[in-house]
């Protein structure tokens, strides 16, 4: 994170020097607020090109209508509400800690479950899976089932209702996990 947290900064910075050359009458305030419409741009597309297909998948691509287009976005309604809930800021991006293959982890499990962040000489360090439950509750994410309500107007009250929003094998083996 940091690595791309400098990166960004650094091409921000990049693009305001080069605005600056352009437009020498233009004051910090305005150079500012350009560069970061141009990176909040770019940004989007990094968004909506990679990163949004791999977490919705073809279909809701296409069901929404998100697909980046050669020549703009024309769907755009700039009454929509674009900022994020919490729980997605806090919980969603989270999830991607749980789905890293596990051939890339180079030393194991323990490396993200008893060994993360650990300073020598303690011998343990910090558990990813902790901090991220840890995380939900400090921000008050609202439990699964309450979002499921939220985004498909489905009530989960037991474990059988799980069958409607996964496949029945994963829905028996929560119920068996939570017995």
């Amino acid at each position: 994170m940091l690595a791309l947290t400098t990166l960004w900064v650094r091409e921000h910075n990049r693009i305001a020097k080069k605005l600056a050359c352009i437009n020498p009458h233009w004051n910090d305030e305005m150079l500012f607020q350009v560069t970061k419409r141009i990176q909040e741009g770019r940004y989007q597309h990094i968004a909506f090109a990679e990163w949004l297909p791999w977490q919705l998948g073809p279909k809701a691509m296409d069901d929404y209508d998100l697909w980046v287009k050669a020549t703009g976005r024309t769907t755009y309604d700039e009454n929509l509400d674009g900022t994020l809930h919490n729980e997605f800021t806090a919980a969603h991006f989270r999830y991607a800690h749980a789905n890293v293959d596990h051939d890339f982890w180079r030393f194991g499990d323990h490396a993200v479950t008893r060994f993360l962040f650990r300073i020598p000489p303690t011998p343990q360090g910090a558990d990813l899976f902790a901090i991220d439950m840890q995380r939900g509750r400090d921000h008050g994410v609202r439990p699964y089932v309450d979002w499921v309500r939220h985004c498909r107007n489905i009530t989960i009250s037991d474990f059988a209702d799980l069958k409607q929003v996964m496949p029945e094998e994963v829905a028996a083996l929560y119920e068996e996990l939570y017995e």
